[in-house]
């Protein structure tokens, strides 16, 4: 007990450079994994903001600051970047590309925060962020979607979505097609919260066609696993992360 009590308190003292104030360009406080950066990252401030909403003391204001930051970045026509700098300067490389975690993230931060009027004023913005993966990012003839290579996947090196010329925007990956129906889910989740009964209704059918697909084309039941493949319909057998997320 007394060595858990010194992790807990070393953990707790390491609170100021995990939890930031706002600085520069970055609009609202922001957390930073392990405090070693300047900028809010996606995922990882994502997951670091889920964890306080289900501290036994709440701190659910987080995960709004999160989604107000990538917001203050946001560009109907553009991508979003996957990091909020300080210095205000925006990269929209195409592997620094924020991951389809936004409607979740909002959707949450509405409701344990109770911001209804917020969720209503954010929701144009973050519907659009999903709408682009479609516009840009996906495979017409099946329906699913692509990472443009493996670091814009966040696991960065991973042999089954590849990093080579040939890889890049050529395989079906079988996590951003996870989060993609997730993302749906959340904007069917966040309308019907909001009372907009016909987007409920058109995101919750997008959600239930998309796991169709998935299963269709990703899933193999005979090896009972989930098999990213390239866009020519190759099968890329290589048992990495993107594998388990379905």
């Amino acid at each position: 007990m007394e060595k858990y009590r010194e992790l807990v308190d070393y953990l707790l003292s390491s609170y100021p450079n995990i939890i930031r104030p706002a600085l520069g360009a970055i609009p609202y406080p922001y957390l930073i994994p392990g405090g070693f950066y300047t900028q809010q990252w996606d995922w990882d401030a994502y997951f670091m903001a889920n964890h306080l909403c289900n501290r036994r003391e709440p701190k659910p204001q987080y995960l709004k600051y999160w989604v107000d930051n990538f917001l203050s970045i946001f560009d109907p026509e553009e991508d979003t970047p996957a990091c909020v700098r300080a210095d205000e300067k925006v990269i929209r490389h195409p592997s620094l590309i924020l991951k389809p975690f936004l409607a979740r993230g909002a959707v949450r931060a509405m409701k344990d925060n109770h911001a209804e009027d917020w969720g209503r004023e954010v929701f144009p913005k973050v519907e659009n962020t999903v709408l682009r993966w479609e516009k840009v990012r996906r495979d017409e003839p099946t329906g699913l979607f692509f990472w443009y290579d493996s670091m814009m996947s966040g696991a960065d090196n991973n042999p089954a979505v590849g990093d080579k010329p040939e890889d890049i925007n050529q395989v079906l990956s079988c996590d951003v097609n996870a989060y993609i129906y997730a993302e749906y889910l959340a904007l069917s989740e966040m309308a019907s919260l909001l009372a907009y009964t016909d987007k409920a209704e058109l995101y919750k059918n997008k959600a239930e066609d998309l796991k169709a697909r998935i299963i269709e084309h990703l899933y193999h039941a005979d090896e009972n696993m989930f098999w990213n493949r390239r866009r020519d319909g190759q099968v890329i057998r290589r048992n990495a992360f993107s594998n388990y997320i379905p």
